[in-house]
């Protein structure tokens, strides 16, 4: 009881700066916070996902039922470890699983703790699951839209739709440009170097431009963030809602 009242680091994840995954065999994953924002800087350049990211910084608020010196490492799994965590200053070395009490062990200088194993599970399998899957971020709002076959444009706080459409109401308009700004794809990778298809030309509400290629219409859309170098693909549906004319009736929420 005595051990469970401590956890394992005084610093909390709102104060965190810079995080390290270590895996045998594979790339390290490196992330750093600027701002209040979290981005991959290794082995690829990305935005990171926030939920992610806490995940993996739960281990700070660990509070073990037990610990052990360090004299035994293989006892635990940790000679190698799982995996190794460097949260700022100090490293977290995850080992095996005591299927008795569905505890972790952890190590963490000359101590093993055992901990929950959600703290474990929060760690992921590769870089792919912490890339933020949102096209655009919160501060990146639309205020025009060109596509291949129209374009809408916000002046004075309403939307025009380009070729013009009685049937397309304000509210169809709004509806499209806000599936924009909450596409969330089902994977994200890194450009392979593909040639777009078509382009999609977004101006934001802070005078920026963003370019974005369509690489692929079907069986699911793939879009291109040129400025990120990142591919982003969605499931057809939500793909093709991302590409109809908000005029057409299978586009509106009618």
């Amino acid at each position: 009881e005595e051990v469970a009242q401590q956890t394992l680091s005084a610093l909390r994840s709102a104060t965190a700066r810079s995080i390290t995954l270590i895996r045998s065999g594979k790339p390290d994953i490196v992330l750093e916070k600027t701002g209040t924002q979290w981005q991959i800087t290794a082995p690829w350049r990305a935005r990171a996902d926030e939920f992610q990211v806490l995940r993996m910084l739960t281990i700070l608020d660990a509070r073990p039922t037990a610990q052990f010196p360090v004299n035994e490492l293989a006892r635990f799994d940790l000679d190698p470890p799982v995996a190794r965590l460097r949260i700022d200053a100090a490293e977290y070395a995850y080992g095996g699983i005591n299927a008795v009490t569905s505890e972790q062990y952890v190590r963490r200088g000359d101590t093993v703790y055992a901990v929950e194993l959600r703290h474990g599970a929060g760690l992921p399998a590769d870089v792919s699951a912490l890339i933020r899957r949102a096209v655009l971020s919160e501060t990146e709002r639309p205020t025009a839209i060109a596509l291949p076959q129209f374009s809408l444009t916000q002046a004075n706080g309403k939307w025009t739709l380009i070729p013009a459409h009685a049937d397309a109401s304000q509210d169809d308009l709004q509806r499209f440009i806000d599936r924009w700004r909450q596409a969330s794809a089902v994977r994200v990778m890194p450009h392979d170097g593909g040639k777009s298809l078509a382009d999609i030309r977004m101006t934001l509400a802070d005078g920026a431009t963003l370019d974005i290629g369509i690489l692929q219409r079907e069986p699911q859309l793939m879009l291109l963030r040129r400025d990120l170098g990142l591919q982003y693909v969605f499931l057809a549906a939500a793909g093709q809602a991302l590409l109809a004319n908000p005029a057409a009736p299978s586009a509106t929420e009618k």
